[in-house]
């Protein structure tokens, strides 16, 4: 354990502290005695009799906190995810925990994310393919526009989840709170900009991204629940990467999962029950997106180290530039996917729209393929990013050895 000179050398040194008032010191220690060290005691008279202690992790560490709220003896404490644990459970858990266990641990849930995603694209192709050729085809329309969505989002998600751990990593959780405050707002606004022009330009819109004139009547329903939900799928994929950046991929998968999950039911509801047709398929994908933000939300705010609030958007332009400039491989990585997409789209064009549907078929299932790849990758990254910021370069080099072999594995 380390040992403290002032209350705020406290912030990421231990598990979990307290800062405590009282008039005897002796007493109270006495009572937490087996689960709590004390970690600093001022010496100067003009200082409150106090005590700075540590809780260690286990069970017991409930009991403490419930018997110091009972007693009052708390004067300032630092709260979240429902209990006071700072920055030093996260620190260790991305510097100390074995790689293979830390890899699996943030690589599976992410993975099942994206399994799970890929599921429901593929559902909802298999409800709305029973309408016919052309309400088939008006999904792989929208499976572009979708893309462009998400490489928007990607580019903001990745490049600020990267800052954000450095950050972490540097125990700097203002900064932290900067980076994702940051990325969350301008992408909130990014996608209200591309809801407003992509509606009010919808045919033309449509017609760019591959549709035919048979296809538009049902392009049109399905992108124009797409576009109305496009600040909240930005917002999530945003909150989704810096969740997974701070160590929290169980909670992403949650969120994503329950997401992919409703818009199954929906797609069901909606379609078969319902017999909305594709407008039903758009409003299953709009409803469940929007509540996978709520979810991602909540789950950010509880368990996050780093905070959003409009307080925290930084007002420097280097900021975005270098959030931006990090997440730039990602924007092109999945915007050169769209860009394709819509030219295929356009060159099946002359052979109907049976063809279109076909395409859009296996467009989701490729996609289906490189999740699993895509999954374990992102797993790494966060890892990767954290312990470099922290010095900890002979574990990334061993890490980048592990990804190799696994690659290889892959292969």
């Amino acid at each position: 354990m380390k040992w403290i000179n002032t209350p705020d050398d406290v912030i990421g040194y231990a598990i979990t502290y307290i800062k405590v008032y009282l008039e005897k010191p002796a007493a109270v220690f006495s009572e937490l005695k087996g689960f709590a060290d004390i970690v600093y005691i001022p010496k100067k008279p003009s200082e409150k009799p106090a005590m700075i202690i540590e809780l260690k992790y286990d069970k017991s560490a409930e009991g403490a906190i419930a018997q110091i709220k009972e007693k009052r003896y708390v004067e300032s404490l630092k709260e979240y995810q429902g209990n006071m644990l700072l920055v030093g459970i996260n620190y260790d858990k991305m510097t100390k925990t074995p790689l293979t266990k830390l890899i699996v641990s943030l690589g599976i849930p992410t993975t099942i994310s994206m399994l799970v995603t890929n599921i429901y694209n593929m559902v909802d192709t298999y409800f709305v393919g029973t309408l016919g050729e052309s309400q088939q085809a008006a999904t792989g329309i929208l499976f572009t526009l979708q893309a462009i969505i998400q490489a928007i989002a990607f580019m903001l998600g990745q490049g600020s989840g990267t800052l954000v751990s450095k950050s972490l990593a540097e125990q700097d959780q203002e900064e932290a709170s900067e980076y994702v405050s940051t990325a969350f707002f301008s992408g909130l606004v990014i996608g209200s900009i591309l809801m407003v022009g992509g509606l009010l330009f919808l045919n033309p819109f449509m017609r760019l991204l591959g549709s035919t004139e048979t296809i538009l009547p049902y392009a049109r329903q399905y992108g124009a629940c797409v576009l109305i939900t496009c600040p909240v799928m930005i917002g999530s994929i945003v909150i989704n990467n810096n969740l997974r950046y701070e160590g929290k991929a169980f909670y992403s998968m949650i969120g994503l999962v329950s997401g992919g999950l409703l818009n199954i039911f929906g797609d069901y509801l909606f379609v078969v029950v319902f017999q909305m047709g594709v407008l039903g398929a758009g409003l299953a994908t709009a409803i469940s997106q929007s509540i996978s933000f709520i979810i991602l939300l909540y789950f950010f705010r509880k368990m996050a180290q780093s905070r959003i609030g409009l307080g925290a958007v930084s007002r420097e332009l280097s900021v975005y530039g270098t959030i931006s400039k990090i997440g730039f491989p990602a924007v092109i990585r999945q915007g050169l996917s769209s860009i394709s997409s819509g030219l295929l789209n356009n060159l099946t064009k002359p052979y109907g729209d049976a063809a279109i549907a076909a395409m859009s078929i296996v467009n989701r299932f490729a996609a289906f393929i490189m999740c699993v790849g895509l999954g374990i990758g992102q797993g790494f990254q966060p890892v990767a990013s954290f312990n470099y910021q922290a010095g900890e370069y002979k574990r990334v080099k061993n890490l980048k050895r592990g990804e190799i072999y696994l690659a290889d594995l892959l292969k």
